[in-house]
């Protein structure tokens, strides 16, 4: 029987009893959002409904997972397979320690991070542009995995971020990261297209880092939804260390990096331009 604590520790490199989360089967969970509860959002995969406390995730009439700002709380009325509970889990607390690490930040970025030495990495984009698997490739070359998931900076423009075991779907393995094959340790599925994704275990940080994106960071912004094998596979390939001084130049849209640059809170960008 798999230990959720042990996985929880593993996945995310830290105590699980920081974490308060709880997994209840009961027969019927028809009662556990409230009748004052106001839907607040729905889409293919769950209907979130609010109060003024608490947020419910309702992703089927047997399964629903309760976040109220500290402890996250999955109601379950039928076995569900370990992977999907553990995706399900697995998604709140990343929601937990996100809200965690804005609360002393003022800005967050969905993106991926590594070091060497004194070179620090960054890679900004939205889902499938790139991210996991540029970084997982210059992982290869000797850095280090700091996240894979999202950064905040604070006022003084330090970085803190979320660690979590990096998923990688199991094609990905074969095609592009044969390295990575004993490094995968579980597997989680995911809400959005119930396709399961390896996870992989890298050494915990023992060295403290402090990181200032004023002048210890490159940043990279990465454009394209690869949806193609061959282009994944150039694109990767390409993020070799020693072409990574960057080429090309786009206008990214997102209001978030309008303000980094409106505030010149970001230095010594370099912009790629990844044509489809």
């Amino acid at each position: 029987m798999v230990n959720i604590s042990d996985t929880v520790y593993k996945d995310f490199h830290t105590n699980s009893s920081s974490i308060n989360f709880k997994i209840d089967f009961l027969e019927n969970i028809s009662n556990i959002i409230p009748k004052n509860a106001q839907l607040i959002g729905i889409n293919d995969y769950y209907e979130a409904w609010s109060t003024d406390t608490d947020i419910y995730y309702k992703y089927s009439p047997y399964l629903i997972r309760q976040y109220d700002g500290s402890s996250i709380t999955i109601y379950q009325s039928k076995n569900i397979p370990f992977s999907y509970l553990y995706g399900i889990l697995r998604g709140g607390i990343t929601e937990k320690f996100r809200d965690d690490l804005l609360k002393k930040s003022s800005i967050g970025l969905h993106a991926s991070m590594v070091y060497k030495d004194d070179d620090v990495k960054i890679f900004i984009g939205s889902k499938g542009s790139g991210k996991t698997s540029v970084a997982l490739n210059l992982v290869h070359q000797g850095y280090t995995l700091l996240t894979d998931e999202f950064i905040s900076i604070d006022q003084s423009g330090h970085l803190h971020w979320l660690y979590r075991s990096p998923g990688i779907y199991e094609y990905d393995i074969e095609r592009f990261f044969p390295f990575a094959r004993n490094l995968v340790w579980s597997e989680s599925k995911s809400v959005v297209n119930h396709e399961k994704k390896s996870l992989l275990q890298f050494p915990e940080l023992n060295v403290p880092l402090n990181i200032n994106i004023f002048n210890d960071v490159t940043i990279f912004f990465l454009t394209s939804n690869m949806t193609q094998t061959s282009d994944k596979k150039n694109f990767i390939q390409s993020f070799q260390s020693q072409i990574i001084d960057g080429h090309g130049a786009y206008k990214y849209k997102s209001h978030i990096l309008d303000y980094l640059f409106d505030n010149m809170i970001i230095s010594n960008v370099l912009q790629i331009n990844n044509k489809e």
